[in-house]
């Protein structure tokens, strides 16, 4: 190769690099954004990353630039609706979401209460889909929250028919051998109930109740879950409301088996549902 083929190549790698580096610093940024902090600033986001206050200012002007973000009064921003937009894109695009929402507005219709579908992402379970309760006092639905699945009903749903590479995973994160004894009798009482209960985990004073959805392959895919105020779903209630749950998880379960193929979400195996 010649010394300017050689130079060209050199800048050419760099400017990759450059670019990758400002990518994943535009992700960082993006993600740094939550429910409880939705609006940061400069200073703010550069020390909770841990990068130069100028390197942070770039990548927010870029992603104002595009609708990712919106600058707000103080010299702060806020995430942007492009985000909300793409998110859409995203719920609706999703295989089973679309077959699934008649039976998540049947079972919000049934019972009133806030009624959501999850599906497993990485360790956590993210709602693809939710109808909130039209009570005054309720679960606010927000499509897209993501709550650690050992900590959620629909996220024990799922682990409870997964295989075992999938458990491993979640078991070998777990704090100490206790800790991850605890996750299998858990995760071994959701199959003999065919339900899962939290209490909490989708917020303070709220319960849920949370069965797992299988595809055509009798796969694990998804959680189907209610959730209400403690005070209108006391543990009392929990065992027949978690029967209601089930049974609207497998007449899912059959509406999907009788679609065809459709990919598990994420590419997370499962194992046959255990009756």
């Amino acid at each position: 190769m010649s010394p300017q083929g050689e130079t060209r190549e050199v800048r050419e790698s760099v400017n990759s690099d450059s670019t990758i580096r400002s990518v994943v610093t535009s992700l960082r940024v993006l993600q740094a954004f939550t429910p409880t902090d939705r609006i940061l600033g400069v200073s703010e986001l550069a020390r909770r990353l841990e990068l130069g206050k100028s390197t942070v200012h770039r990548a927010l002007q870029t992603l104002a630039g595009e609708g990712f973000v919106v600058s707000v009064p103080g010299g702060r921003y806020r995430l942007g609706l492009k985000l909300y937009e793409l998110g859409q894109h995203v719920a609706h695009a999703h295989e089973i979401r679309d077959p699934a929402h008649h039976h998540v507005r049947s079972l919000q219709q049934r019972t009133g209460e806030t009624v959501q579908l999850s599906v497993l992402d990485g360790t956590d379970v993210v709602a693809i889909d939710r109808l909130e309760s039209p009570d005054t006092l309720r679960a606010l639905a927000r499509t897209g929250f993501r709550s650690p699945a050992p900590a959620s009903a629909e996220g024990r749903a799922i682990l409870a028919h997964s295989d075992d590479a999938v458990l491993d995973e979640f078991l070998d994160a777990t704090p100490d051998e206790a800790g991850g004894a605890g996750l299998r009798r858990s995760l071994e009482q959701v199959r003999r109930d065919g339900y899962a209960v939290s209490h909490d985990g989708a917020g303070p004073g709220l319960h849920t109740v949370a069965a797992a959805v299988f595809d055509h392959r009798g796969r694990v895919v998804a959680g189907l879950a209610l959730v209400a105020p403690a005070s209108r779903l006391p543990q009392a209630r929990e065992r027949d409301v978690g029967q209601l749950v089930r049974r609207s998880a497998e007449e899912l379960s059959r509406d999907l088996a009788s679609k065809g193929p459709a990919p598990s979400p994420g590419g997370r195996p499962g194992r046959s549902p255990r009756r």
